[in-house]
């Protein structure tokens, strides 16, 4: 039998327990280790990943963990719960991707289609960062609230309201200068700019508070 077709019967055990269990009922690593003989912690994990995926697709159940102790079954305030602290995790890889990104040394070398793609990033990763910051989900949920309680379009997502400025930095903020870079007043650079350009943008900083941004 191979490993493959070994990790696929655990994978199918462990499910078989994880949807068995009632809502805001739990169950410890041992005894889903006990279930198919190996640890669920060690090189039996990717089965149990792969139960809780399959949880999920098939039946709409959701599990959180309680560290070092085993999984429980969440209710819907904890799967809504659930969701929005895997937005926080989210927000700190776009952050950690953007200051990669201001790592090129000779923006002015690259090909267009590089610099473009490489503004791109900037732009996708500020304006990400800054909608999941405490005030830009403030102003989602405002809007949502105004919505009927609905999900928003995306349009109204990255604007929502018609009198506010956009949550987050946009393309054509970042493309004002070549390369781009926008830095925040209070001193949160989120670019590096290559050469010294008096231009000021008018946003919505979620981070510090302030309405005026500048290049340089």
């Amino acid at each position: 039998m191979s490993a493959q077709f070994k990790a696929s019967i655990d994978a199918q055990t462990l499910y078989r327990k994880l949807i068995a269990i009632p809502e805001g009922g739990s169950v410890t690593y041992s005894d889903l280790s006990a279930e198919i003989g190996r640890d669920v912690q060690g090189v039996g994990r990717s089965a149990l990943d792969t139960a809780r995926r399959m949880a999920i697709r098939e039946d709409r159940i959701v599990y959180g963990v309680e560290r070092g102790i085993g999984l429980i079954r969440l209710d819907d305030k904890g799967i809504v719960d659930s969701s929005y602290s895997r937005l926080l995790l989210v927000k700190r890889t776009l952050r950690n991707q953007g200051r990669v990104a201001i790592c090129v040394k000779d923006f002015d070398a690259l090909p267009n289609d590089y610099k473009v793609r490489q503004n791109a990033t900037l732009s996708v990763c500020g304006a990400l960062a800054q909608a999941l910051t405490s005030k830009g989900m403030a102003k989602v949920e405002q809007a949502v609230q105004s919505n009927s309680a609905l999900p928003l379009p995306l349009k109204k997502t990255l604007t929502p309201s018609p009198d506010s400025p956009p949550t987050a930095l946009s393309q054509s903020h970042i493309a004002a200068v070549e390369p781009a870079a926008v830095r925040c007043l209070s001193g949160m650079a989120v670019g590096r700019a290559r050469r010294r350009v008096a231009v000021k943008l008018t946003v919505d900083c979620s981070s510090c508070g302030r309405r005026e941004h500048e290049t340089g």
